[in-house]
């Protein structure tokens, strides 16, 4: 089984190569800008360390003093509760709605209940009925 180490990725003549270093996530060091919005948000950041300690109790994040060697395991934590494809909000609207509902992801980790589905925060509906 090849691995990226003995993959060739020079491209072939006339054809882009099919990868770039950037898609390895693996290796690559986001910037500041390039980050996932959930570790810029303060509730984005509360819920991501409370699912981390849930499921990695032997990793050691610091709850009021971020480091980068932290960042890593904060971004697994976003790939764990499947919130990737969470867009950035943009309006107002979107980023109270999400608000909220970061603060509900957060009760509900608090209390042991089940996590409602980011797309709710997009939803028509009340977002404290759902």
């Amino acid at each position: 089984m090849p691995t990226k180490v003995s993959l060739d990725l020079t491209p072939i003549a006339g054809n882009p190569a099919p990868f770039r270093a950037s898609d390895f996530r693996l290796h690559g060091s986001p910037t500041l800008s390039e980050r996932h919005w959930l570790l810029r948000h303060t509730y984005g950041r509360e819920i991501l360390l409370a699912k981390l300690r849930e499921v990695r109790p032997d990793v050691r994040v610091h709850r009021f003093r971020t480091t980068p060697e932290d960042e890593h395991w904060l971004d697994s934590a976003i790939d764990y509760m499947d919130l990737r494809d969470w867009p950035e909000p943009q309006t107002l609207r979107e980023r109270v709605r999400a608000s909220l509902l970061l603060l509900r992801y957060v009760a509900c980790l608090a209390g042991g209940y089940g996590l409602p589905d980011w797309r709710a925060a997009y939803s028509t509906k009340p977002l404290l009925m759902l």
